[in-house]
């Protein structure tokens, strides 16, 4: 389905199938675009992009592994803003999906989910990851406080872990939005009706 934000890109046409039956198509009218930058930087960043994902999902499991009621993870202002990076995850997965099967050229509604799409999800898996790392921060800070007395266990050390490297790794696809930027080639001649 054409969403209103893509409708004035297509326009409908009519067309007489093999049956003798009419059939209406959309038909893509607007602009198409491609990557701003050279093929082998497109296939770096990719890869750098795809590491990156792989490892923000492996850190996500691996902190949900942990979660034991106990330590940083029980705690709510730590752990939610944790759970929350799997929505960014989710469209970051779909990015990099269109990214990796991107042809020559794609169409406005393809290259906002492309280009906008991995600096979004970079910014705000970031901004939930940090909040992550600053909540286990004030929890350590409580614990050296003498505030809470519970020890930090290998649990804890393991959610640390794991919530550093996911804010570097949404760090990482944030830094390398760049390179999935996109410039537009020009409309694609409609065909005559």
């Amino acid at each position: 389905m054409i969403t209103n934000k893509y409708a004035q890109d297509y326009r409908l046409e009519n067309r007489i199938d093999a049956k003798g039956r009419t059939v209406t198509k959309a038909v893509y009218i607007g602009k198409y675009y491609t990557f701003e930058k050279s093929e082998e930087e497109v296939r770096s960043g990719r890869t750098a992009l795809l590491i990156a994902g792989i490892a923000a999902v492996v850190m996500l499991a691996l902190g949900l592994a942990v979660y034991n009621n106990k330590g940083f993870a029980a705690q709510y202002y730590t752990l939610v803003p944790f759970l929350l990076c799997a929505f960014p995850l989710i469209y970051l997965a779909i990015a990099l999906y269109s990214i990796l099967t991107f042809k020559e050229k794609c169409t406005r509604e393809q290259r906002d989910h492309i280009a906008d799409r991995v600096a979004k999800c970079g910014f705000v898996g970031m901004l939930f990851s940090g909040i992550s790392v600053v909540g286990i921060l004030v929890s350590a800070g409580l614990k050296i406080g003498g505030v809470e007395e519970r020890p930090v266990g290998a649990n804890d050390v393991i959610f640390i872990v794991a919530a550093l490297l996911l804010f570097a790794a949404f760090l990482t696809v944030f830094l390398r939005r760049k390179v999935v930027s996109m410039k537009e080639i020009g409309e694609e001649a409609a065909p005559e009706a």
